[in-house]
Parts: C-alpha cells; structure tokens; sequence
C-alpha cells in the first residue's frame, strides 16, 4: 500500500487522544457552568470514544490480514476433493498470492477474456462486410461475350453476410462495454490498495465523539470495511468458481483465436488475400474481387468457425464483468449501509451485558 497500514494504528491513537482532549474540556464546561446535559455528554462519549477506537483496531487488523496473511494457495487446499480450483494463465494466480493480489489477476484474465472475444468480433465483422463485396456475373452466352465486356446477372452468395454483421456489431458494444467495466474495477481495487481510505479511520473516532456527528464517523468506519475487506474477498472468493473460460470450454476459444490468427494472416480483415482477377479455371464466370472459389469458400469457413463461439463468449463476457460487478456493488453498498447504521448508534453496555 502507498499510505502504510503500521502508520493507522498511531494515528488512531493520536485521534483518540484529540477526542479525549475535546471530551475534558466539555467535561470543564459542564463543572463551570453547572450543566447537566454536557456532563452527560461527557460521560456517554468517553465510553464511546474507546468503543470507536476499539472498531478501529479490529478493521486495521482484519485489514492487515487479508493484506498479508491470506494466502491463495490456502483456500485452493480447502476446497472438497473432487472440485479442482481454476486455472488462470494470462496472468497465473500462484499459491503465495494474498487477496489484493488474487483478485488483481483475477480480473486481469477477464480483462484477457474480454479482449478476445473484442479481438474476435472486430476481425470477423471485417471479413463479413469482404464476404459481402463478392459478386459473380456469368458471360451470357459463353466466355466469348467477355470480349466486350461482362454480361449477364450478378450473383452474389454471401449477401446474407449482413444478418452476421448485425450479431458481431452488437457482440463488439457488448464486449466493448463489459472491457471498459473489467478495466474500471482493476483501477478500483488498485485505488483502493493504495491505502488512501485509510486515513478515514483515525477521523472517524473524532467525528463518532462529536455531536450530531456520530453516523458520520459511523459511516466512514463501514465504507473502509465494505471497501478493504467486503469487496476484494467477494472478487477472491469469484476466482475459485466463477472461471470465464472454463464456461465457454478450452475449444471455443482455440477455434476463436485460429480464426482470429487465419484472418490476421489474410491481411487484417482478409482484404490482403483477394485481387481483382479471373479465377483459375477460366470456366466463363467472372469475379469482380477475388482469387478463385477455393479461396473464398476457405475462407468462408474461417469466419463461419468464428461467428458462432464468439456469440458464446460475448454473453460470458457480459456475465463476467457487467453483471457480476452489480452484484459486487451491490453486496459493497448494502453491507456499507448495515455496518454504517451499527456504527452510527450509540453502544448500550447494558444491552452488551445482557448478551453475555
């Protein structure tokens, strides 16, 4: 972290004893000018002031733990035999990786995920619209009319290519937004692992012991809970069963980045591989823009062994990233409002007697 966590715990201590100070001088107050409602105020705050700095102490330390102390390779060992944990390989998630960690690769394989399927939708919509450009007009009657000119009618096969463009320009805002969300959590998580939010804690034990100010300092206590505890170990606890690949299946995504290699190697949307010529057989059919029929219908079952796992993938990747990242705020924003209307009020001892 930027701001290191081993520096909260004595400010913390230096909030409690500015509060403490604050607390002395009402108490001052109250004995000078002989009112009852300060000296209560007084009393009730000085027990509150250490139930603050005790919380404080807690979310530190429950912070350092997840920080340093939790460990990926120590939760894959729980797991039931028979349930083998992810494989992630862009980047790998090691044994020794801690939460922040973890969940930082995490999301960098879903960013890796999305990616793909963005890389795929771009290359086969540019193929489509040259799938589309194909025309064939026949001489009529015979090669010979060729002389003068090609007549006769056009005869396009991959007209229909359109309906294609359609599903591939809507994957591409799809996976467009889901990559834009990917990449917005992991500046989050990286925001949130500087440590800058720390330094909430320390001001939320002055501002719990201030009037009118307690669920203030309670809200600040839970929104640092929600954020280094609450929203890395949901991303944590998602990387051991919520695996995008594994969903799609290791052969949808080779058929995918083969389509994506054969098309790239064509020229970028395949424009490189087409020429305005006759084809090879001379047969009386002229091509305004290709090689030979070999070619495009080769080419043809590139694309065809693209478009559809991509349309798979697109929906995981809208899963993965869009979908999942509402149930995380979600989760972040309720628990942050519960934990910020317990902090908020005001600890009654007897009630915590009568518990015990």
């Amino acid at each position: 972290m930027a701001i290191e966590l081993a520096a909260m715990y004595p400010l913390s201590v230096f909030a409690l004893g500015i509060t403490m100070i604050v607390i002395g001088l009402a108490y001052a107050l109250s004995q000078l000018l002989q009112n009852p409602a300060f000296l209560v105020w007084c009393k009730t705050e000085f027990f509150e002031v250490f139930v603050s700095l005790g919380i404080v102490l807690v979310t530190l330390f429950m912070i350092g733990f997840i920080t340093n102390d939790v460990k990926y390779g120590a939760f894959v060992s729980l797991l039931p035999s028979g349930i083998a944990a992810p494989s992630y390989s862009n980047p790998e998630i090691g044994d020794g990786d801690t939460v922040f960690n973890a969940s930082s690769k995490y999301l960098t394989n879903v960013a890796y995920f999305v990616h793909t399927s963005m890389e795929g939708s771009r290359a086969a919509y540019g193929a489509l619209e040259v799938h589309m450009r194909y025309r064939r007009m026949p001489c009529l009657p015979g090669i010979l009319m060729c002389i003068f000119g090609p007549s006769g009618f056009n005869f396009a096969p991959e007209s229909g290519g359109g309906a294609w463009i359609q599903a591939m320009n809507m994957t591409m805002y799809t996976d467009t937004a889901a990559y834009i969300t990917v990449l917005v959590q992991l500046a989050f998580l990286s925001f949130i692992q500087s440590g800058g939010f720390l330094l909430f804690l320390p001001l939320a034990i002055v501002f719990r012991s201030l009037p009118f100010m307690r669920q203030l300092g309670g809200g600040l206590m839970a929104m640092c809970i929600a954020l280094f505890i609450i929203y890395p170990s949901l991303l944590f606890l998602e990387s051991f069963f919520w695996d995008p690949s594994a969903m799609v299946g290791a052969s949808e995504i080779e058929s995918v980045e083969s389509a994506i290699s054969g098309m790239a190697g064509a020229g970028g949307a395949g424009v490189g591989m087409f020429s305005n010529s006759l084809p090879d057989d001379l047969d009386g059919n002229v091509w305004n823009e290709g090689t030979s029929l070999n070619d495009f219908v080769g080419y043809r079952e590139v694309v065809d062994n693209a478009v559809r796992p991509l349309l798979k993938i697109a929906a995981v990747s809208f899963l993965s990233s869009t979908f999942l990242f509402a149930l995380n705020i979600i989760a972040v924003s309720a628990s942050a409002r519960e934990l910020g209307r317990l902090f908020g009020q005001e600890v009654d001892l007897s009630r915590l007697m009568h518990i015990v």
